[in-house]
């Protein structure tokens, strides 16, 4: 299941931001299999809740091909 606005974030539209609810954190966590998106795992690649706030903000408040690419060969997200 995706996340859903006023489900599972809300959008701060004045202040470009976006604020994950209980609910999305805990759904995010059994998604991924993890207990907290905030621990850092053993293999030290970063907590995950930077990253899918990061994700929904794009998603929300930035336009593809305008403010944000997506690169090739999964080269992640530029910046544009």
């Amino acid at each position: 299941e995706n996340l859903k606005k006023d489900v599972h974030y809300t959008v701060d539209m004045k202040n470009k931001n976006v604020v994950m609810n209980e609910r999305g954190y805990k759904d995010c966590e059994k998604a991924l299999g993890v207990q907290s998106l905030f621990e850092e795992p053993a293999d030290a690649s970063g907590a995950w809740a930077p990253f899918i706030l990061n994700a929904v903000k794009a998603k929300e408040l930035f336009n593809k091909d305008i403010e944000y690419t997506v690169l090739p060969d999964n080269g992640g997200v530029g910046i544009i």
